[in-house]
């Protein structure tokens, strides 16, 4: 008897239009609690030996990259460009972030967000080793949070989808049978009702991908955590380090996936304008040093000295920003100057992240005239 019922109830467009408005319904709330615990929730402290609530810490610098390319008649007012989430459409552009809200993350507590980057926030010019490690370990930790909570943000929608379909779904067959689920024939109470199936286990396999690829991350937070307690015992990553000539006109912080499928190896990067120039790293954990060294020479930046051509640089850290993660910012005059083609090129292409890294990307901005590239290290821990 219950075959029969699910297939006449698989016959109707109502109940096909209601479990979709159901998914939407469980999608778009998710993502708002998920916003709000964001933003509002109760985090600890990601030092290793802390546990006291974290604050709003800034990925990259407020004082110097963000202020840098804000805009604004005061220093208050001043506002960044950057991407902004909307569950029913994506990533759209929003234009008044202000540049102290901008890249904050709920990392550190008030007094380990203060000693821990002191250092950094105080240098003048290019920093030095020490500083180079202390933002690598800052992007590390803010993007492995992210993920955290997205993948529990998504974990959660899609619990919540699946029992609330469930339930609609036990609703009209009890309707349509005129007695109780448990006296139909063929009903398993242990048993839930799955709306598409084949759909429910794509989204169970991108699930279980991106639980792998943080999983991925795994061999890198022992060491940021020692640096965290003992700057003597530095972080077991590669780093690639540029600086170009001009001031860039967006910053930006971001993780991306460099290895198989079923094999992930994670790369963190991010481009700090600063001081007159602008600096730009990529890092990976130490092991994986030839997996990102051969997608550099892709690029065709791995062995770029200074005095270089900047433009492969700005190309290939565009691709990033554009096409790889959501977590950039943008000078508003730029944003303003684009043709409107640019414009709706850009606002497609930051909801498509299914091409590959290797592959070309997004080109919109205009390389500036004259960039080149005023410093290249490598940076790798000394041998034990």
């Amino acid at each position: 008897m219950l075959d029969d019922l699910m297939s006449r109830l698989r016959g109707d467009p109502d109940y096909h239009r209601e479990m979709s408005n159901i998914h939407k319904a469980s999608f778009f709330d998710s993502q708002r609690r998920g916003a709000e615990k964001w933003r509002n929730g109760r985090w600890t402290c990601m030092h290793p030996q802390c546990s006291k609530e974290a604050i709003g810490s800034h990925t990259l610098q407020k004082s110097n990259s963000l202020q840098a390319i804000a805009e604004g008649s005061t220093a208050t007012s001043a506002v960044v460009v950057s991407p902004h989430f909307n569950p029913a459409t994506g990533d759209t552009i929003g234009t008044n972030l202000s540049y102290a809200n901008a890249s904050v993350f709920p990392g550190f507590c008030g007094d380990h967000d203060r000693d821990l980057f002191l250092h950094l926030e105080e240098t003048v010019g290019t920093p030095d080793t020490l500083g180079m490690l202390m933002q690598c370990s800052r992007t590390f930790c803010r993007e492995r949070l992210a993920l955290v909570h997205a993948w529990d943000t998504a974990r959660i929608g899609c619990e919540q989808m699946v029992n609330n379909q469930n339930t609609a779904t036990a609703a009209r067959l009890t309707s349509m049978a005129g007695t109780p689920l448990s006296e139909i024939s063929g009903y398993d109470e242990t048993a839930r009702f799955h709306y598409l199936p084949d759909r429910l286990r794509q989204i169970r396999l991108g699930a279980s991908a991106q639980a792998m690829f943080l999983n991925s991350f795994d061999k890198i937070v022992g060491s940021i955590g020692d640096f965290f307690c003992d700057q003597t015992k530095v972080p077991q990553i590669f780093v690639k380090s540029w600086a170009v000539s001009s001031l860039l006109d967006f910053a930006l912080s971001g993780a991306d996936d460099i290895g198989l499928p079923d094999a992930p190896i994670p790369m963190f990067y991010f481009v700090m304008p600063r001081s007159g120039v602008t600096h730009m790293s990529a890092f990976c954990h130490i092991e994986d040093e030839p997996i990102l060294e051969t997608l550099l020479a892709s690029k065709k930046i791995g062995d770029l000295k200074p005095g270089a051509d900047g433009g492969p640089l700005f190309r290939f850290f565009e691709q990033l920003m554009i096409n790889r993660t959501n977590h950039w910012f943008l000078r508003p005059s730029t944003w303003a100057r684009l043709p409107d083609d640019a414009k709706a090129r850009l606002l497609e292409d930051v909801n498509r992240h299914d091409a590959s890294i290797y592959g070309r990307g997004s080109e919109i901005f205009p390389v500036p005239n004259g960039l080149q590239v005023t410093r290249s290290e490598t940076w790798r821990p000394l041998a034990p």
